[in-house]
């Protein structure tokens, strides 16, 4: 079953909010560094030329496994990061990110 547009869209949306509490959160200091070093990881894999399924063999599938890893990388490290600094930077936007 095809999702709806407006599913996308509010997927899409989430992707987006993800991303910026994720660089909200990068930018804390009070975020241990090893937590920071999950995105950075990941971003490493996006770019290396090492990659699990190749963009040149498998073009969809290739840049799918590679947007997939960086967001998931983002959901542990907002997971990982300390629950009060997440709180204090979800109040800075509608939160529609899942956190415990």
């Amino acid at each position: 079953m095809t999702p709806l547009p407006s599913e996308r869209l509010r997927w899409f949306a989430k992707a987006f909010q993800a991303v910026r509490l994720s660089w909200r959160l990068f930018r804390d200091r009070r975020v241990p560094f090893w937590t920071k070093l999950i995105p950075l990881f990941a971003l490493l894999y996006v770019f290396s030329p090492i990659d699990l399924f190749s963009e040149i063999a498998f073009p969809i599938v290739g840049y799918l496994d590679d947007a997939t890893l960086f967001l998931l990388s983002l959901y542990l490290f907002v997971r990982l990061a300390p629950k009060s600094v997440v709180a204090e930077h979800l109040g800075g936007f509608k939160p529609s990110y899942p956190h415990p």
